[in-house]
């Protein structure tokens, strides 16, 4: 029976990741967090310490970006309260607080964080998980989560838009996406929600998940690298 060799490196990679199952690589629980009562103030980002990682992950502190133009999230003091993030200016038309207005349906401002896995180690995502609600029917309802290889100059969709047609109502709920990136070893992700039905509002945010598994790199089986060993011999063989 004749194997190829791309045949014997992937059934050598498949062993390598049997076993695995999604778990939780990263869990923003904002219970401790409370923000500012004064509108408009800036914000600052969370520490990573909040946040809860599996082994062999890190992440970076949870903070905000802008496109250009803009200068990133601004606290909200519409219900403040502890325990969340109650953020406004998702997708506003520039960052002028007395200017507002729809915007146009593409992310100014948004919500970003790194996940690093230790060396020797790689990370698959298979869903990415936020408790969240709008505060008025002027909040953004179009919620995505994206993803970056190359530290934000380029951004890839996880999962499909998620419209949220709920506001007002101080329920938070549970919206999740689903997609799948394999094999990285650091990347860097974002929480954006856009218009153009509205964005000047604020959206109330408790608590941000990821899942997927963490494990070792493969090396080559002993099995494998005795067959690559072979393959120049075997060749001379068959040009006999």
């Amino acid at each position: 029976m004749k194997i190829s060799l791309f045949a014997a490196i992937a059934a050598t990679l498949a062993l390598a990741a049997a076993g695995t199952q999604a778990a939780t690589l990263v869990d923003w629980n904002l219970d401790t967090v409370t923000g500012p009562t004064d509108n408009n103030t800036p914000f600052d980002g969370v520490a990573s310490s909040v946040a809860t990682v599996a082994a062999n992950i890190s992440v970076t502190n949870l903070v905000t970006a802008s496109s250009s133009g803009h200068a990133g999230l601004v606290w909200s003091s519409g219900n403040a309260g502890p325990g969340k993030l109650n953020l406004q200016r998702w997708d506003h038309p520039n960052d002028s607080p007395s200017s507002f207005g729809n915007g146009n349906g593409n992310p100014n401002n948004w919500l970003q964080f790194s996940i690093i896995a230790e060396t020797g180690y790689w990370f698959d995502l298979t869903s990415m998980t936020i408790s969240a609600w709008r505060n008025g029917a002027g909040a953004a309802a179009d919620w995505s989560y994206e993803y970056s290889t190359d530290s934000g100059a380029n951004w890839t969709a996880f999962g499909s838009v998620h419209n949220e047609s709920n506001a007002g109502d101080s329920i938070f709920r549970d919206v999740t996406f689903t997609g799948s990136v394999t094999e990285v070893e650091e990347l860097l992700i974002r929480f954006i929600a856009v218009g153009p039905d509205g964005g000047t509002g604020n959206i109330h945010i408790n608590e941000m998940t990821v899942s997927g598994d963490v494990r070792l790199i493969p090396e080559p089986s002993g099995a494998l690298l005795a067959f690559l060993g072979l393959l120049p011999f075997l060749r001379r063989r068959r040009s006999h």
